[in-house]
This record gives C-alpha cells, sequence and structure tokens, in this order.
C-alpha cells in the first residue's frame, strides 16, 4: 500500500458503538523504520486517515493486515431488491438468506473496496453513515452518471455488506453486523506517527496549511481531471 501520486480513498465496514457504520477511508499506507533502525511501536502496521482533512487536522485509523483480501462465497440480495427495500434495512443490515432464494447471487469481494474519485466527497463525515445512508446517497450517485456497470465491483460490496449475520446468543439466533466488518482503531499518535502522517500529507496535499486546501478540494480536482 501506498500513497503514490494520486489520493486514493476506500469504503470499509466497520462497527462502532453497537452500530454497524460505513467509512470512508483514505490514503492507506504502512508505517516503515526510520532510516536510523530506532525500533517503534508502530513498525509494520498500517493505517489511513479518515474523514476530512482540513488545515492538519486530520484522524488516522490502524488498518488490520486482511483489510484488502479477498473473501469468496459471499452471498447478497441484487441491487435491485435492496433499493426497494431500504425501508428494511436495519443497522446489522438485512436478514442472511438461503441457498438458491431468489434476488441473490454469489461472488467475491474484498473486505475494503476501492471508490472512485467522483464519489469521495459524498462519504466524507468522519462519523461514518448507516447501512441505508450509503446506499440513499452513493447509489443514485452511481444511476446519476450511468456509471452502475463500471463500479460493479463497488455495487457487489455494497450488496456485501449489506447482509447481516446470524449468530446465536444465548440459544437465540441473532442479527448481527456483517462478517466483512473490520476494527478501525484510531491509536494515540507519538512523535514517530506524528512525523509518518505528515510526511504522507504533504506528498499528496504540499499547501495543507492554506485554508482553502482540503481533501474534497484536492480529490475534487484530481477527479476533474481523470474523468
Amino acid at each position: 500500500m501506498g500513497t503514490g501520486l494520486v489520493p486514493q480513498a476506500y469504503l470499509c465496514c466497520a462497527k462502532q458503538q453497537q452500530r454497524t457504520r460505513v467509512y470512508c477511508v483514505h490514503l492507506s499506507s504502512r508505517f516503515t523504520s526510520s532510516l536510523d533502525g530506532q525500533v517503534t511501536q508502530w513498525d509494520s502496521c498500517s493505517f489511513a486517515f479518515l474523514g476530512e482533512l482540513i488545515q492538519g487536522t486530520v484522524q488516522s485509523v490502524t488498518l488490520p493486515l486482511d483489510a484488502f483480501c479477498v473473501t469468496n462465497n459471499v452471498r447478497a440480495k441484487t441491487a435491485d431488491y435492496v433499493v426497494t427495500h431500504l425501508n428494511e434495512v436495519t443497522d446489522a443490515g438485512l436478514p442472511p438468506i438461503a441457498i438458491n432464494q431468489e434476488d441473490a447471487t454469489v461472488f467475491s469481494t474484498r473486505r475494503i473496496m476501492y471508490l472512485p474519485p467522483r464519489y469521495v466527497p459524498l462519504l466524507l463525515s468522519p462519523s461514518g453513515y448507516s447501512l441505508r445512508e450509503t446506499w440513499e446517497i452513493l447509489y443514485p450517485a452511481l444511476v446519476n452518471v450511468s456509471d452502475l456497470v463500471h463500479c460493479t465491483p463497488l455495487l457487489k460490496w455494497l450488496r456485501a455488506v449489506t447482509m447481516g449475520t446470524t449468530v446465536v446468543v444465548n440459544n437465540v439466533p441473532t442479527l448481527s453486523p456483517t462478517a466483512l466488518c473490520i476494527p478501525l482503531n484510531i491509536p494515540i499518535a507519538d512523535q514517530y506517527l506524528v512525523n509518518h502522517r505528515m510526511t504522507i500529507l504533504k506528498q499528496v496535499l504540499p499547501h495543507l496549511n492554506q485554508p482553502a486546501e482540503t481533501l474534497e478540494l484536492a480529490i475534487t480536482q484530481m477527479a476533474a481531471a481523470h474523468k
């Protein structure tokens, strides 16, 4: 993982305060040891920024090592089914579906999904979005620019995270958040982590400390240039 020349953003699903939320994380990176060989608690850890970046105010989260792994044999309702049943989507999603149930397909997806730059400004709240809110924001945007086919992997991921998982609690089957949820922990930064974050930010937003320099502005401009 690395920032490269183009700020990349991803959607992920995490459980925060007993609620399933969809977050936009961006500028993912791997912490590398300093040239002097000083060992730190962050060596080999992966990080990403969460929400908007405004004048250097940032919030970073750690990413699990398997965040970008593929999950196979995911069973989910079709997008048409979900958008016509959004009133049934709870914090834990829709109920899991049985084999051969109608309006469902089986596919593979990643736990974190790439989000095209043009949609990043829609999903930059650091508090995240409910599954229903994500559909209500993102799906119409995809339809509006006829992007459903081009964004098939993204749509598959969104369908997958909307499917809850049945767990047994006290011998009672209970609907819990999607199995694709990942932990997003906010680390207590020390000087090593602060230096790492600022190095990345200066690469992507060289004028970050200027009032007009925000992640939304930078990515929006980049998206316009890559249409």
